[in-house]
């Protein structure tokens, strides 16, 4: 597997499109390749994957994570859409930030097909029951 193949949102983020911890931007591959990142927003998430959570947003914005993979005379670039769970401030909000986290990749092992157990959350990841 290439260190392109090997980079994704299961390594970046846990699977997770809708963040609200820091994330992982390596800066080294699995094989040794060089990895740089462009950040769309680095106010919201930081070089070193900081996540700065936005107070008083109406939605959660959308950050752009550009990676840049060289090893020797090859450059791969892969894209990721992140999004940063604003600061919520009331039940509704934290039911909303809960169903969004819900995918079918998460409920069915990242293999998007039904080949074994669903994991069924019994709690949302911020909160919800």
């Amino acid at each position: 597997m290439s260190d392109a193949e090997w980079l994704t949102l299961d390594v970046i983020s846990n699977g997770k499109e809708l963040v609200s911890d820091s994330i992982n931007l390596p800066k080294t591959g699995k094989n040794g390749s060089d990895i740089t990142w462009t950040i769309s927003d680095e106010n919201i998430i930081s070089a070193d994957g900081v996540v700065n959570r936005p107070d008083g947003a109406d939605t959660n914005p959308t950050v752009t994570l550009t990676a840049k993979i060289e090893s020797q005379n090859v450059t791969n670039t892969k894209t990721f859409e992140i999004k940063v769970l604003r600061i919520l401030h009331n039940d509704n909000d934290i039911a909303d930030a809960d169903a969004s986290s819900l995918s079918r990749d998460r409920l069915t092992h990242q293999t998007g097909n039904i080949t074994a157990n669903l994991v069924l959350p019994e709690k949302g990841d911020f909160g919800s029951d």
